[in-house]
């Protein structure tokens, strides 16, 4: 197609050629039919020297956390016989400006690489593309696009703070069974030889002194510590801020716990069920789900049902939320039958202080790596 400056000069041509007619001007004549003729050969030029060229593009990384750098980075390759020529490749952003990147003529065989920065200010899933190419004439008459790449999408989740890792729940009763024995959480199993390297603490001494050898104790499926952590994402009053600064939290946890002695479960008020953090999938899964959620208002009855059962287990449970009265309400009064149960409360900028007893408060700009310290240990 003709650019702005190739149409200009396709009407004044024209121009020149009518006139030349009207005032019988050969001279002007002649310069309108040189000016749609150069016009033309541009055209023609244009359709039959398509680029042969090969563009990837890609998000590194895919995902990443508010504040973290991402950059989409798109290779290009010749794969003509002949030198490509000046390519513009322009990248839709949603809800911003385009992106645009000048490519070089590239040798046959050639490849190069770019790339430019998103910024990841706020969390969300970006759509970045169609990913259109445009090479221009070298007189800059005509232009010919194409489509070079589909829509590619960055997931920004919510900011993270790396946390402490839960080593131990205290004074939650991890062990159902109610052994005090060290090292037990599991059924008695057997009396087994001593192995360099076991704990002395399941010495059994009585039989040690019969048999003559050390002996020790072997317990089955050994009971890990477990520790709930749930978000409330219900609406509250109390603004954007403190809804951010919950999930950021929630992320956290799911981010930095959990790879250790205790096992670590996630659940947000509007899911059905625990995930049980045992694998990265599901860390990822959880963490993804968290891009685009918004504050919904749904009842939490199951809330409660899935925090009673993990209390027979001996299950740690922190809850996340905004709402002080009815959730800390209801959980207060089950904080003060069970120990187990602690809960956080994020208050917005406009939010006075809560008096209720049983609940850790957080301002805006509170740092949650301490009050997590507190939340999981029971310290």
């Amino acid at each position: 197609m003709l650019t702005r400056a190739g149409w200009i000069l396709a009407i004044a041509g024209l121009a020149a050629g009518v006139a030349g007619r009207i005032l019988a001007t050969t001279e002007l004549t002649l310069v309108g039919v040189a000016l749609i003729g150069v016009t033309a050969a541009a055209l023609i030029r244009a359709w039959f020297r398509r680029p042969n060229l090969v563009i990837d593009r890609k998000i590194v990384p895919p995902r990443v956390h508010v504040g973290d750098g991402a950059q989409v980075e798109v290779s290009v390759s010749n794969r003509a016989n002949r030198p490509s020529p000046v390519v513009r490749l322009t990248d839709q952003i949603a809800d911003r400006r385009p992106t645009s990147l000048g490519v070089a003529p590239l040798a046959p065989g050639a490849n190069r690489s770019a790339g430019y920065r998103l910024a990841t200010d706020h969390r969300g899933r970006i759509e970045i593309g169609p990913l259109s190419g445009d090479i221009e004439d070298p007189l800059g008459l005509t232009r010919r696009s194409w489509d070079a790449g589909g829509l590619v999408e960055l997931r920004v989740l919510p900011r993270v703070t790396q946390l402490q890792e839960v080593d131990a729940i205290a004074s939650v009763g991890a062990n159902p069974s109610g052994s005090t024995r060290p090292g037990t959480g599991g059924d008695f199993h057997a009396l087994r030889p001593y192995v360099p390297g076991d704990d002395l603490r399941l010495m059994h001494w009585s039989a040690t002194a019969r048999l003559d050898e050390p002996v020790i104790r072997q317990y089955s499926d050994p009971v890990r510590d477990r520790l709930l952590v749930i978000a409330d994402v219900r609406t509250a009053h109390n603004g954007d801020e403190s809804f951010e600064a919950l999930l950021s939290a929630f992320a956290s946890v799911l981010v930095s716990v959990g790879h250790g002695e205790v096992e670590v479960g996630a659940m947000r008020s509007d899911q059905a069920a625990v995930t049980w953090l045992a694998s990265d999938a599901q860390r990822v899964g959880a963490l993804d789900e968290l891009a685009d959620i918004q504050p919904t208002e749904h009842e939490i009855d199951r809330v409660f049902r899935e925090v009673s059962t993990e209390q027979g287990r001996g299950t740690g449970v922190v809850v996340l939320t905004r709402r002080a009265g009815h959730v800390g309400g209801s959980l207060t009064r089950m904080c003060r039958g069970a120990p187990g149960v602690r809960i956080a409360v994020f208050r917005g900028p406009d939010t006075a202080p809560s008096d209720e007893p049983g609940i850790m408060e957080l301002g805006p700009g509170a740092q949650f790596g301490p009050a997590w310290t507190a939340l999981s240990t029971g310290s």
